[in-house]
């Protein structure tokens, strides 16, 4: 007797047959690739976009990230603008937090540095 541990296991994009669904590029048309393959050469069936996959590949899973993002976009107005404001506002913490010299954190100041000598003045020129 043969098990079904699709109710057991949730796994949103892996199935028992070991395939992954992917979209497509160009019409987000939801595909089901092998993983055991390797770099395998995917055809879209509904708008004949060819493009390659290879499932051991950060660069085709961010790819496919950003595929998703594209796809969550173009689903309506809402989320567009709700990607902006999300959008800005990581950047905004990132400049006023992390970029932005001179900010200062907890009220903490860094001290100056002074790497003179008491009594030493500064030669300007040849020191040969």
């Amino acid at each position: 007797m043969r098990m079904n541990y699709s109710n057991y296991y949730n796994y949103s994009n892996y199935s028992i047959d070991n395939k992954i669904i992917i979209k497509c590029g160009r019409c987000f048309t939801k595909l089901r690739v092998p993983l055991d393959k390797g770099k395998i050469s995917v055809v879209c069936p509904l708008c004949r976009n060819e493009f390659i996959y290879n499932p051991n590949s950060i660069f085709h899973t961010l790819k496919q990230i950003v595929v998703s993002i594209r796809c969550w976009l173009a689903k309506s107005r809402k989320n567009k603008i709700v990607f902006i404001i999300i959008l800005f506002a990581i950047l905004a913490m990132l400049y006023f937090g992390f970029i932005k010299p001179g900010s200062r954190q907890n009220g903490y100041r860094r001290p100056q540095i002074n790497d003179m000598q008491p009594g030493t003045t500064l030669m300007i020129g040849n020191l040969g």
